[in-house]
């Protein structure tokens, strides 16, 4: 089974945009783990993703491509 189908398969998609906190609440449920404690460490790691992203981007050696091509990611993360 290719990567997308198996994404598709288990979460309902295979985009990461469209990977909301409904999908995430899906994806946990099936696997039986408590929701509110998934959902609120799901929502920290974003959170401390972009916070140690925005201080230490300028200082990672990440050509200019990587870091527009990271940006543009995080603007589509859902869990915010």
């Amino acid at each position: 089974m290719k990567l997308k189908e198996a994404a598709r398969k288990f979460s309902r998609t295979a985009r990461f945009d469209e990977f909301t906190e409904d999908k995430h609440a899906h994806v946990v449920a099936w696997a039986r783990l408590p929701e509110s404690l998934v959902l609120y460490t799901a929502r920290e790691a974003v959170a401390i993703l972009h916070q140690h992203w925005t201080r230490e981007k300028g200082h990672l050696p990440f050509h200019d491509d990587a870091v527009s091509a990271v940006e543009a990611h995080l603007r589509k993360v859902p869990i915010v």
